[in-house]
């Protein structure tokens, strides 16, 4: 995959070898092979953190579109004092095609110097060295040289290996699982500054795997991690203080934690935020803003936030019903049986200036066969009456009820 990297107007693009680190994406799995691009508007800060990030153009297949938005969210972009507070849109390319004979020389070769460096001791090169060697850049897939090279790395203190040892042995990948092993690369990690490995050490007190459960110790990591800068910790803390789950309740501060988080396109924390909003708890309630900040996690692909998008809008204008419709979509197709059943009443009511009593009734049943209550009931209704083009079907009717009957005694539990 190659990428380039530019301000959204002006300057020629550079390639991302360069600035900023940490952006490899890989071929979706349902695509490899194939050739495709996209290009991402992304909104940066001074401090180099991400903003914002949008599709801007591609070649039209969503698997392409998720790899580089889910790829933004690892690079580390360079500060930038010239910046305004607000931001500066940027753009970025994506382009997946198969290797040419120019491009597969000038990997061999960075292989070999990357290789050569890391005989000679560089912890950095031995790093790179495991990642290419996983990732088959200029050498067949190797995943034992990979984790070879990643041990290599980790012992010479590079920290970033060492966390991503930790998870490898908590995992089981490529290795024996080893909690031990796991919460011993974690903490070496950790202790270097290594937010990402203070984050999934707290994880291991809190779960109390492999370690003495230990929630204040779990707490005070999140803090050094989320204090960091580090979004997913950061949304942890954000979590812990909203539910008031082993420190006192704070809806203010838990409002302050998911802001941060939501600023650097952390997905759920932007839900969470835009859930506060809405409901005014820890900020004042601001429908608008519930409103923007759930867009943006939609747009990421999150589909509990791409069926809220669509209760916003489905009982607005036209115009709103359509985009409703459109999210409704998104996350049906990702599987979402409440947003599969609200399609199937939209085809069935006409909303959005929808009506197909067909797949109203494929809707319907593929939320039903999810287990979604509503639906049950509503397949139940189809087959007795008759309706949504089926004829009456009493056996249907009646395995309908038996799974309405489980559901609603499991309900009352």
């Amino acid at each position: 995959m190659l990428v380039f990297y530019a301000p959204a107007h002006g300057e020629e693009s550079r390639n991302l070898a360069q600035s900023p680190e940490g952006c490899i994406g890989t071929w979706p799995p349902s695509l490899h092979g194939r050739p495709g691009h996209v290009r991402v508007e992304l909104k940066l800060n001074p401090q180099g953190q991400l903003l914002d990030s949008r599709i801007q153009a591609s070649s039209g297949e969503p698997a392409f579109e998720n790899a580089a938005l889910d790829t933004v969210q690892h690079c580390r972009f360079k500060p930038n004092e010239q910046r305004p507070a607000s931001g500066t849109w940027h753009r970025m390319e994506f382009h997946w095609q198969p290797e040419d004979e120019s491009s597969k020389f000038h990997n061999i070769e960075l292989f070999e110097e990357t290789r050569t460096n890391a005989e000679r001791g560089n912890k950095v090169a031995q790093y790179n060295l495991a990642d290419m060697y996983a990732l088959a850049i200029g050498t067949p897939r190797d995943e034992q040289a990979a984790l070879a090279w990643l041990q290599k790395a980790a012992e010479a203190g590079h920290a970033q290996a060492q966390g991503r040892l930790c998870l490898a042995y908590r995992d089981g990948a490529g290795v024996g699982k080893d909690l031990q092993t796991a919460i011993r690369w974690c903490q070496a990690a950790a202790d270097q500054g290594w937010a990402e490995a203070q984050t999934d050490l707290a994880l291991f007190y809190y779960d109390g795997n492999g370690v003495a459960q230990n929630y204040a110790t779990a707490i005070a990591w999140y803090e050094k991690a989320a204090n960091a800068g580090y979004a997913h910790a950061q949304a942890r803390l954000a979590q812990a203080y909203a539910a008031g789950i082993h420190l006192k309740q704070d809806a203010i501060l838990a409002v302050q934690w998911y802001q941060k988080a939501a600023e650097q396109n952390h997905r759920y924390a932007q839900h969470n935020l835009a859930i506060a909003y809405f409901d005014g708890k820890g900020v004042p309630e601001d429908k608008a803003q519930a409103q923007v900040w759930m867009r943006k996690a939609a747009r990421q692909g999150l589909a509990t936030s791409q069926y809220v998008m669509g209760n916003f809008l489905i009982n607005g204008s036209l115009a709103d019903q359509a985009e409703a419709i459109l999210w409704y979509q998104r996350a049906a197709n990702q599987g979402n049986s409440a947003a599969e059943a609200k399609l199937a009443q939209a085809y069935e009511n006409g909303q959005g200036r929808l009506i197909d009593t067909s797949l109203a009734f494929d809707y319907f049943k593929r939320a039903a066969s999810k287990s979604h209550l509503k639906s049950v009931r509503r397949m139940v209704q189809i087959y007795e009456n008759g309706e949504l083009g089926q004829v009456k079907n009493e056996a249907e009717a009646a395995i309908w009820q038996a799974r309405l009957a489980e559901l609603s005694k499991d309900d009352n539990k």
